[in-house]
């Protein structure tokens, strides 16, 4: 490569060749550098990428979908059970109203999902469990419109919520997810 820098050089006279291979002679010097620093500078960024997905459970997203295009029930009832799990997380706290509306949030979601799995495809939450009421196949259909009440108005950051109205509909969510079977065989 600097003997093709070089012709050039020379071909331009040699006032001009003499700066530019002095140039060149300082960029052949720092290179080892310049090749380690863009070495290191590469494997930070890919660690943060890496890091970051690792954080963000992007991984659990998409196999996720792909075990549900294949029709995996498997997948269905881990991710559900990843929900349970984060609205038990979140409803621990005893100050963090923001948590309990996540908590109430993973609850109504899970239920949601289960009304969609026993074939209730409707564009609502409220058409849902209209579909599912007219049916007349779930005996927790109560349970589930006040606790979907309950969550809907939480969402509200004026309405009074305290924890135990949150644990309230967590427990209701809790027998309609049973009855809905989503979260497949075992306790949870």
């Amino acid at each position: 490569m600097s003997d093709i820098i070089r012709s050039i050089f020379d071909g331009l006279g040699n006032d001009v060749a003499s700066g530019g291979l002095s140039l060149l002679a300082r960029y052949e010097a720092i290179l080892p550098l310049l090749k380690g620093g863009s070495l290191i500078l590469c494997a930070f960024f890919l660690f943060g990428a890496a890091y970051s997905i690792a954080q963000s459970r992007y991984h659990h997203l998409v196999s996720d979908k792909w075990l549900d295009r294949f029709g995996s029930k498997d997948a269905l009832a881990r991710r559900m059970r990843r929900l349970w799990n984060d609205a038990m997380r979140d409803i621990q706290s005893r100050t963090d109203r923001k948590k309990w509306v996540s908590a109430m949030k993973n609850g109504e979601d899970i239920v949601q999902e289960g009304l969609r799995v026993r074939g209730y495809k409707a564009t609502s939450a409220g058409e849902r469990m209209r579909m599912a009421s007219e049916a007349g196949e779930l005996n927790t259909i109560e349970d589930i419109r006040a606790a979907h009440e309950a969550y809907a108005e939480a969402k509200d950051e004026n309405s009074p919520l305290t924890h135990e109205m949150a644990i309230d509909a967590l427990r209701k969510y809790k027998k309609a997810i049973r009855e809905l079977g989503v979260m497949g065989e075992g306790k949870f």
